[in-house]
């Protein structure tokens, strides 16, 4: 499983995207049962963090299997 997470702010403000961890989302998604654990055994990679500017703020999670 592959998890994408993308950010977009509507400001062009520099960010560091050490700074988005996804831990608190993953958990998240796991007490919700979205996905069944967060633990390596069941994720393909670590979850890619990608921030954009665009004229609405949002997140989008992308889950791919």
């Amino acid at each position: 499983m592959k998890i994408i997470i993308e950010l977009t702010f509507t400001t062009n403000t520099r960010r560091d995207p050490d700074n988005y961890s996804p831990k608190w989302l993953l958990d998240s998604l796991v007490q919700a049962k979205v996905i069944q654990d967060d633990s390596s055994k069941f994720m393909a990679e670590s979850p890619k963090v990608i921030l954009r500017q665009g004229p609405v703020e949002q997140t989008v999670v992308r889950i791919e299997d």
